[in-house]
């Protein structure tokens, strides 16, 4: 043996042993699932869901936003303004209105000073009562004069604002009445969050009929895979005694080349089968948002309907996303109504005010200020009666689709109920036709192996069989999705993982 040889036979062997470690590796990353447990994963990981959830959350974020408007609101305030002039209050005019009482005063003063020393001179008032005369008016003198002198030196020009000044300050707002606004706002804000929990439980039933469409779709593309594989097996025996047949001259040479075409013609029936198989794998695992190979292991079945037609139509009725989604309707619309209506009442508010930090503001302005409001709209156009129209045509409108969603909806349940039942019927014909078949096709082998059947003969009982099985196979799968749609129309889709285990 060349070294060469040796080279290449310990590639081959250590590629061998690392494809043994890669098969083993992958057999057990594979997740080998029940329905109950695929659909556990499914609420957990899809992404469809999770989306939707988040939606869930912010509309509940966005209903208890709404109750913020039964409480105040406080802001803080800030400022700066600049004006072409300061404003100054003038009250010269008032001084020169006051100086010439005082200086009739002072006259006045001079007349009776005069007068108390005459009489004093003539004998009429004697010196204590002159002292005392003449201490006053020399009080009165100089008490003219110094409020003479404070007139003048007055600031008779007062700026009562700067031409800049800032300010920073802290209001409160606090609505007292509004005819139910803001009850009519939280209400609206409740029927939006129903409205999303509609939505949400519409995504997950939607997406538990898709996740079994696939699961089931997988389950049976492996059933098929192995009927295509016992076929190819089938042919290969037939090839081989077609073969055994020829060499001792027991059939023609185009009886043989019969038997290798429904043999290659098997084999590629079975890549078509197995290309399926890893398209139904990447379908699952795309529900699933994993990598992972998943394996169903609940198989395919056929279950009896735990209620009758009319149960399924009055649950889907009642209970279907669809139903709740328009009863939340039902509700945005009458409180849209009620909305309308509060505009014709006053709103009643609280108010207050209050000065934190100010550069250059009014000595005349407030510290804080309180008070009590009140607004009414008088005129607008006839908004409010149209508006208020508009609302009450809205809520016709939804429930006229209430109506209609219900009668799609008994339609749709009895269509699938319908197909339900005929899927169980052809797996019950099928299953009648597998014996016969399985028995046609033993005895076409045996009578080909002694001369008294073609090649033909055994090809088509060996794919007659194969077709039933795969038609039994199909039905079973129909039954499954047909049933997985009835639930998910008549909200339960969770009753699956039941009748899977009936």
């Amino acid at each position: 043996m060349t070294r060469k040889k040796m080279l290449y036979n310990k590639l081959v062997v250590v590629t061998l042993l690392l494809a043994g470690a890669f098969n083993a590796s992958a057999q057990n990353d594979t997740l080998y699932l029940s329905i109950e447990e695929v659909i556990n994963r499914l609420k957990a990981d899809n992404l469809h869901i999770k989306a939707m959830g988040h939606r869930l959350s912010k509309a509940e974020e966005e209903r208890k936003a709404q109750k913020g408007l039964y409480y105040p609101s406080l802001d803080l305030n800030a400022s700066y303004t600049m004006m072409s002039n300061p404003i100054e209050l003038d009250l010269t005019p008032v001084r020169d209105a006051i100086l010439p009482a005082y200086e009739l005063i002072g006259g006045q003063t001079d007349m009776l000073n005069n007068l108390t020393g005459y009489m004093a001179n003539t004998g009429t008032l004697d010196p204590e009562t002159y002292q005392t005369f003449s201490q006053g008016i020399t009080d009165l003198t100089n008490g003219r004069e110094q409020a003479v002198n404070a007139i003048n030196n007055g600031e008779w020009e007062k700026t009562i604002m700067e031409d800049q000044f800032a300010m920073v300050d802290a209001s409160l707002m606090w609505p007292i009445f509004t005819g139910g606004k803001i009850r009519a706002a939280n209400k609206a804000a409740e029927a939006r969050q129903t409205e999303a929990v509609a939505d949400n439980e519409k995504v997950v039933s939607q997406e538990i009929t898709s996740l079994m469409q696939r699961y089931f779709g997988l389950q049976l593309a492996l059933k098929v895979e192995k009927v295509r594989k016992e076929v190819v097996g089938g042919m290969q025996q037939h090839l081989d005694d077609a073969k055994k047949l020829e060499a001792n001259g027991m059939i023609s040479q185009a009886e043989r080349l019969h038997a290798e075409v429904a043999f290659v013609e098997a084999d590629r029936e079975l890549k078509k089968a197995k290309n399926t198989v890893e398209l139904m794998q990447t379908a699952v695992q795309n529900s699933l948002s994993t990598n992972q190979p998943v394996r169903p292991t609940t198989d395919l079945f056929i279950a009896p309907a735990a209620e009758d037609l009319s149960t399924f139509i009055a649950h889907a009725q009642t209970m279907n996303p669809a139903i709740k989604k328009l009863k939340a309707k039902e509700k945005l619309a009458e409180q849209a109504l009620k909305k309308e209506q509060a505009a014709w009442y006053p709103s009643v508010f609280a108010y207050g005010k209050a000065n934190i930090i100010d550069y250059q503001l009014s000595e005349y302005s407030p510290d804080w200020m309180v008070g009590v409001g009140m607004k009414i709209n008088l005129f607008d156009g006839l908004q409010k009666v149209r508006k208020s129209q508009a609302a009450k045509l809205q809520q016709m409108e939804v429930a006229t689709w209430q109506e209609k969603a219900k009668l799609d909806l008994a339609t749709g349940v009895t269509k699938i109920f319908q197909e339900l039942e005929q899927a169980a019927d052809q797996y019950n014909a099928a299953q009648k036709s597998t014996e016969f078949a399985k028995e046609y096709l033993r005895i076409r082998k045996k009578a080909f192996a002694q001369g008294f059947a073609t090649s033909t003969d055994v090809v088509d009982a060996q794919l007659n069989l194969a077709g039933i099985e795969t038609e039994s196979l199909k039905a079973l799968y129909d039954f499954d999705v047909a049933l997985a749609r009835l639930l998910e129309i008549s909200y339960k889709s969770q009753d699956i993982v039941e009748y899977a285990g009936k």
